[in-house]
Order: C-alpha cells, then structure tokens, then sequence
C-alpha cells in the first residue's frame, strides 16, 4: 500500500535536485532527506497531502538509506533499492543547525510500519521515522478528505508529521 506513506544552493544531477544549506560548525555526519515520487499501479502520482509532490522519504546517515514502508517495516536500504519504492525526485542535505537524534537509529531497525499513524508506539512510518531521527516534533495531523479513505479521518489532530511538513521544516531558515 503505497498511500500509506539559511540559504539554500540548488542544482541539478541525473535527474535528481540536491538542495545543500550553508550552516556554521558541521557536523561529522552527513545526514541527507530524500523525497520519493510514487506512482500507482496505473502509473497515477500518488499524493498524500495536498499541494506536495512526494508519498515516501527516507534519511541517509554517511551511506545507505533508512525508511520505513508497509511493506518492510524500518530497514536500511541502498539508493538503488530505495528506489523500488518510487523515484527519487529530490535530495536535502540536512543543515547543521539540526541536532539529530543518532542514538535512536539502531533501535528503530527492524520495527514494524505504523498503519495506525501514531506517534507513541513502537511502529514508525515514513516521515515519523525521519522526523524522530531529526529531532522534528509532531503537529496535529490532517488526512484530507480527497486523498485518504474516511477511516483515516480519525487521526485528525492527533499527533504526527507528514512528508510536507518535514521538508518545509528542513529548507525554512
């Protein structure tokens, strides 16, 4: 189930768009956000929210990437793998000023996909797992009645992150 899902330089390689901010004091580790373009099986983009073009991310720690999808769980995955899981369509270096939150990673390895949406269990989804792993706090959800089916409509405001709000969280200064 695919549904289920500070000055910035910007250029363009292979297809790809890699947005790198400029922030003082860096880190050792080079943390990166991708941002996926998932299609339907009739090749339909599939949205999550409104307004944004991308279903799935994940967050890449000094090599291989990390996300969580329904039909895994939590996994590390190679670039080539993760895009079985839809195209990556955009790249975000994550600025220095964040303060990510690497001790959690190891323990989120092998956890289940979060179906339910919620950020107080041990189950994760997409932007959940990157969120936490950036040190991101959750915000009331809204499931928008014309991309999510009515059973999702129960976890308005509830806490959570959608794949929107972390990217607009990582490119605001």
């Amino acid at each position: 189930m695919l549904l289920a899902l500070a000055a910035c330089a910007i250029m363009t390689l292979t297809g790809m768009t890699y947005t790198t901010a400029a922030r003082a004091n860096p880190r050792t580790e080079t943390i990166k956000v991708a941002f996926l373009e998932v299609r339907d099986a009739r090749g339909n983009l599939v949205r999550v929210e409104p307004n944004f073009p991308w279903a799935h991310m994940a967050v890449s720690i000094d090599g291989g990437w990390l996300h969580a999808h329904p039909a895994t769980g939590v996994e590390w995955v190679s670039g080539a793998k993760l895009e079985n899981y839809g195209r990556i369509a955009h790249v975000i270096t994550v600025p220095n000023w964040f303060k990510p939150r690497l001790d959690l990673v190891d323990g989120f390895i092998g956890q289940g996909y979060d179906q339910e949406f919620s950020w107080n269990n041990q189950a994760l989804y997409c932007s959940e797992l990157v969120a936490k792993t950036l040190g991101i706090a959750p915000v009331p959800m809204v499931f928008d009645p014309q991309l999510w089916p009515r059973s999702y409509l129960r976890f308005n405001g509830l806490p959570g992150i959608s794949p929107g709000l972390v990217y607009r969280r990582l490119i605001q200064e």
